[in-house]
């Protein structure tokens, strides 16, 4: 049930038909890489440590999924190293950022702090995954030289030309962000369509997810998680702020909290294009028959969560408020939005199984 300890049983495989006569060295780990890398197909960033060796750690061939290095040289002289998904992760435990590690490279790290470097796979590409950018990611990392606070500011503005250009005649008193992660996107987009930004919410911290089960589904309810503050909403026209919809169950939920605390009009701005297809390279995210976008327009979508109306970030301009930081990120894997796979090896056949719960 664990596409991880799959990967991991087919790495040491690998390894073990290369020692059977004779020690692990760098090369035989690299050879096994290689090996490994034109087995696996999807996302993946691998950190492993090898026992009395080192730490191992290699990115699939599209650059998908983040793998980040830092060092630190301690006061015995000694360069420390490590690996993460994030940069904020080095940050916080004293490590400078060294570099990202390419789509299809490893690296090993001996012991005795003996770092070395190589390219497992050919033909790689560098599409990150566009999702990491706009939510996944902490707004304190770098990723692929792309500071994600920064992105989120540029995906506010964006977001709020396709609102000037698209929906001129929406009347907006005030924009509130959807706690906690639409902040920085919201107030970029409060700028640039020079409407105030509000706080409207406050999260009951207290609260923990296992207290707040609803009594019509499964998924913890937002009613006993946010309280509204009244004077925000009561008799005004709000625009609320969010960075993606899934479900649709959030979002129909703060939508109805915020017309019960008195709004007039409850628009939705999402940072993010409409999920409308399944995510096979990493995000925990469900299949696409439980997406609300799926199948759905922007009308539908904003009736089925009580809306006045919604409004979507263009793909393009979410690219683009990437680009704008890195000119070398053109390309992304962004297949939850356009339904493109960059493997080229998921068929209708495999999402109509994804989508029964079928485990390959």
């Amino acid at each position: 049930m664990s596409d991880s300890e799959v990967l991991t049983n087919a790495f040491a495989a690998e390894i073990q038909n290369l020692t059977q006569k004779s020690k692990l060295t760098n090369k035989k780990i690299f050879a096994a890489i290689t090996n490994v890398q034109k087995r696996l197909s999807g996302g993946y960033a691998v950190v492993s440590l090898i026992a009395n060796y080192g730490l191992i750690g290699f990115r699939d061939t599209f650059g998908i999924r983040p793998l980040i290095l830092g060092y630190k040289v301690g006061l015995d002289g000694f360069t420390a190293y490590m690996l993460a998904s994030e940069s904020c992760t080095l940050s916080n435990n004293g490590f400078t950022i060294s570099r990202d590690i390419n789509p299809g490279e490893a690296v090993i790290i001996q012991q005795d702090g003996s770092i070395s470097f190589e390219q497992c796979a050919s033909n790689c590409e560098t599409r990150p995954c566009i999702f990491e950018f706009a939510y996944l990611a902490r707004p304190d990392s770098i990723m692929e030289n792309v500071p994600i606070q920064l992105a989120r500011k540029n995906m506010g503005r964006y977001l709020a030309n396709t609102i000037k250009s698209k929906y001129p005649h929406l009347e907006i008193d005030s924009i509130i962000a959807v706690p906690d992660s639409a902040r920085t996107i919201a107030i970029a987009a409060a700028e640039e369509l020079n409407v105030l930004y509000h706080e409207g919410f406050v999260r009951n911290h207290l609260m923990s997810d296992s207290q707040t089960l609803s009594s019509t589904d499964e998924e913890p309810s937002l009613i006993n998680r946010l309280s509204p503050i009244i004077t925000e909403f009561k008799d005004k026209n709000i625009l609320l702020v969010d960075i993606a919809i899934v479900r649709g169950r959030n979002s129909r939920e703060i939508v109805k909290i915020a017309k019960d605390a008195g709004a007039k009009k409850v628009y939705l701005a999402v940072a993010t294009p409409p999920i409308r297809h399944s995510s096979v390279y990493g995000v925990d995210m469900p299949s696409h028959n439980y997406l609300i976008a799926h199948n759905k327009d922007e009308k539908q979508i904003a009736d089925a969560i009580g809306a006045d109306e919604i409004i979507y970030q263009e793909l393009s301009d979410l690219k683009q408020s990437i680009t704008d930081i890195n000119s070398n990120l053109v390309e992304f894997e962004a297949s939850c939005f356009d339904g493109y796979y960059i493997t080229q090896d998921i068929d209708n056949e495999y999402l109509a199984n994804l989508a029964q719960g079928i485990i390959f």
